[in-house]
């Protein structure tokens, strides 16, 4: 047979009676008994354990006392434990408070791309401008934490609780080579959420510096995916720059995707798309242009490839107060670039005309 039941006393139910307060000098804080005199804390509600504290511990005190008089201390004692508990509801507000401008401002440093170490000096900013406009608040900017290495854990927390919510997307995929002609796999997700919101999220960028066959970026795609915990079987659209590495039928990525998909979810279908092509691009790779853009390249090149040169053409551009302060180089790259080219070309043609009549050499560029 098994033994009678233990009495547990936490599980009486018992009450705070207001009569303690007076006659025992004991408050109920956060459901404890609390003395007011010397702020121990009690485990229950139990009258006998409260009149053993009073009588071991504050024996004498107020023991002369009449009713009316004890009523008075009772409340003193009350209105002081107060004061105390606002004082610590107002600290932990303000730490509470400053903890959630120190992440936002490190999102704000974060998402603009700035350096870490930026937060210092903004910090530095904001206390000369309160100690200005609201001196009594400058403590409060003083206790933000904007150093390099405390702003570096909120941006970490930001970006796995982003990174949690991102499920159930389609994929953006591009290759391209950065200026030291390093392949660079950009990698974007796309979702829809139950309200038909679209969102789109810069999700990584891998360095390919080996080679870029289907099955290595398929091992780069695979790895992001898995360490962001994205389920493949809710994969519904991929989109890619139309790459031959991207799109082969048969080892390309877009095929190993489509098969792994397959794999933890035989009923889906991976839809594989082209992103949208800029009209310009198409009309460049069309139409015979040349004559137009080898001249304007030309231009370009002999301005900015010689120090000196380049320099006082800036200097040039300062002093007659132009538009722009500088040409823009072409980049043969996939990113557009030549209409923007054209563009600042087109906009300074007063000055570099000019510019070319002052170093004698209008006669070599008769064409533009």
């Amino acid at each position: 047979m098994s033994g009678p039941k233990k009495r547990k006393v936490d599980s009486e139910c018992r009450v705070f009676k207001r009569e303690w307060t007076t006659k025992y000098f004991f408050a109920e804080v956060r459901s404890m008994p609390v003395c007011l005199i010397c702020q121990e804390t009690l485990a229950v509600f139990k009258e006998y354990n409260l009149s053993c504290h009073i009588a071991t511990k504050h024996g004498n005190y107020a023991s002369k006392q009449s009713p009316q008089e004890r009523e008075a201390t009772a409340q003193r004692l009350m209105a002081k434990l107060q004061a105390q508990q606002n004082v610590f509801h107002r600290q932990t507000a303000i730490q509470e408070t400053t903890t959630k401008a120190s992440f936002m401002l490190s999102f704000k440093l974060a998402k603009a791309s700035k350096p870490l170490s930026e937060g210092e000096f903004l910090k530095e900013c904001m206390i000369e401008t309160a100690g200005l406009l609201c001196p009594e608040s400058k403590g409060k900017f003083e206790k933000l934490s904007l150093s390099r290495r405390t702003v570096t854990p909120p941006v970490e927390l930001i970006d796995e609780d982003l990174a949690s919510k991102l499920n159930s997307k389609a994929e953006f995929l591009d290759e391209s080579n950065d200026v030291k002609d390093t392949a660079q796999l950009l990698i974007f997700i796309r979702g829809i959420s139950d309200n038909f919101e679209i969102t789109e999220e810069f999700l990584a960028m891998e360095p390919l510096k080996g080679k870029t066959r289907g099955e290595d970026l398929y091992h780069w795609v695979s790895t992001v995916i898995e360490k962001m915990k994205l389920p493949w079987s809710k994969l519904a659209n991929v989109t890619t720059d139309g790459s031959p590495h991207l799109t082969g039928k048969n080892v390309g990525l877009l095929k190993r995707i489509q098969d792994k998909v397959k794999e933890e979810n035989p009923n889906q279908d991976v839809i594989f798309l082209h992103y949208i092509i800029h009209q310009e691009s198409l009309c460049k790779s069309i139409l015979q242009l040349n004559h137009v853009v080898n001249p304007v390249i030309k231009l370009v090149n002999f301005i900015r490839a010689k120090g000196l040169q380049h320099r006082q053409f800036i200097k040039f551009l300062e002093e007659t107060d132009a538009d722009h302060h500088d040409l823009l180089y072409h980049s043969r790259v996939r990113w557009l670039s030549l209409g923007k080219v054209f563009q600042r070309v087109w906009e300074l043609k007063e000055e570099i005309g000019a510019f070319l009549k002052l170093k004698g050499k209008s006669d070599e560029f008769t064409e533009l």
